[in-house]
């Protein structure tokens, strides 16, 4: 199951528990998305994920479906953005047209978590930037000040997370395996924005990371 079609006012939690019983899930946006319906999601510019298969930020949003002039149709599912101009895109300011929304998931899994403490901010910031440049991709992010966490999930998740200890280690941070933070529980309903790595600032918390941006609050 790598996508589901879900109605606009459908919530994000309900498709979340839909597809976790065919062993999917949305991934990070399943926790900050929860109380908003599909076409809020839309809306708010919050459909986005990492994938570690791919070491990219990529939208959850693969196809729509919508009406205009009384015709349905829908939009093809891409694997990727599209160079230049996308129909998808210019939907987004028409939401009211919006009828179902084609989501991309990843494996639900196990997932392990790696708390890592340093003196700065910096130190983490920096940490997190150079496990991502070299593909060591977590599925979610969380920093708080000088302490954060990533989420390793998928077949190379012991292999990432034995990796990533290993080289918070020879920088000198604290690495333990560690549960989630309760950080991201208690921000639910903040949406992410995108920013690149020169313009994060001392007190952002990343909720994602590739090599090129972050999404962060």
């Amino acid at each position: 199951m790598n996508t589901v079609w879900a109605g606009a006012f459908e919530r994000v939690v309900d498709v979340e528990q839909h597809v976790r019983t065919a062993g999917a899930t949305l991934g990070p946006l399943a926790v900050w998305c929860k109380d908003l319906t599909v076409r809020e999601m839309l809306a708010a510019r919050a459909g986005f994920r990492c994938n570690p298969a791919l070491c990219r930020i990529e939208e959850v949003v693969g196809g729509i479906e919508y009406v205009r002039n009384g015709v349905t149709a829908r939009t093809s599912s891409t694997p990727r953005e599209a160079c230049g101009p996308e129909l998808k895109q210019g939907l987004y300011g028409e939401l009211e047209n919006l009828l179902q929304v084609e989501l991309r998931l990843l494996p639900a899994g196990d997932e392990t978590w790696l708390r890592i403490g340093g003196r700065e901010t910096a130190d983490i910031h920096s940490f997190v930037r150079s496990l991502v440049r070299d593909a060591i991709v977590p599925r979610a992010l969380w920093t708080e000040m000088a302490i954060g966490w990533l989420c390793f999930a998928g077949a190379m998740r012991p292999v990432y997370f034995r990796v990533a200890e290993a080289r918070a280690r020879e920088r000198g941070l604290d690495a333990v395996e560690s549960g989630p933070p309760q950080g991201s529980a208690l921000a639910l309903g903040f949406v992410p924005a995108v920013k690149t790595w020169e313009t994060l600032g001392p007190r952002d918390s990343i909720v994602l990371a590739d090599p090129w941006a972050v999404l962060a609050r």
